[in-house]
């Protein structure tokens, strides 16, 4: 098999020199591409070669399928490959173009009618794609790491001096409205919203995170003043307790 290793890494390199446009145009993607095209083509000793779409860009660190179909045709247009079969959305067969491997592989002993032969031939590429799927589903469903902002909430949170299960389901339900509201907490807002809270009597500060989330409040704001009335009913002295009602907000919010 002709042109393998160095030598085909330094075929791309001297093309590079020699080519006006691939010196203008040529990014990162395109060599780690070509990269990856030389060691498939070592690894399985066919000319011909498979190129499906995830599969190529988890090994190509492309990362995007317009990005990778690009690099291809850009590949195509510099004489660097071929494109021998192209379907949307699956995959590509490409071959090392026989006038690049003849111009610095010295390969006189790859022709056109052993290109077409491999081409013919039915690929095997079930191990290939068991393995992009695989892969694929891995990275969808590995829980990524928590954020710096995650880990300082958790923090704050597992230092504040409520601990209870109504507490802490009390937040987690302030938590989730906010994301709701693509209103998402910060280390900053929740080490503001802890500390006004931690002034109140854990019942009281539970009753604060409820009224913000049964109101459709983004922001957590004292428990409403109640106040004694008379009752009307039988014009006692009695006193009721009521909510005053508010028509410019006669409350602090915290945050």
């Amino acid at each position: 098999m002709v042109g393998t290793g160095y030598a085909l890494t330094r075929a791309f390199y001297t093309e590079v020199e020699q080519n006006e446009t691939m010196q203008m145009n040529c990014k990162p993607h395109h060599q780690s591409l070509y990269t990856w095209i030389c060691e498939l083509r070592n690894r399985t000793k066919r000319e011909v070669l498979d190129l499906p779409v995830l599969y190529t860009m988890q090994m190509t660190f492309i990362g995007s399928q317009h990005t990778l179909a690009k690099a291809i045709d850009d590949l195509a247009d510099w004489g660097i490959i071929e494109v021998l079969m192209q379907t949307k959305g699956h995959g590509t067969k490409v071959k090392l173009a026989i006038a690049f491997m003849q111009k610095h592989c010295n390969s006189d002993a790859i022709t056109e009618e052993v290109a077409i032969a491999e081409m013919q031939l039915q690929c095997n590429t079930t191990a290939i794609q068991v393995q992009t799927i695989k892969s694929y589903k891995t990275i969808k469903t590995t829980k990524p790491p928590p954020s710096p902002k995650g880990e300082a909430i958790a923090e704050l949170l597992s230092s504040f001096q409520y601990q209870s299960e109504d507490f802490k389901l009390a937040w987690q339900e302030w938590e989730q409205f906010r994301q709701e509201q693509k209103k998402k907490l910060t280390p900053t807002s929740v080490a503001k919203q802890l500390k006004l809270l931690a002034n109140h009597a854990e019942v009281d500060a539970i009753a604060v995170l409820e009224q913000s989330i049964r109101n459709g409040w983004q922001g957590l704001f004292a428990l409403k003043a109640t106040t004694q009335i008379r009752s009307p009913a039988n014009g006692s002295s009695s006193l009721t307790p009521q909510t005053v009602p508010s028509t410019s907000r006669p409350f602090r919010e915290f945050v």
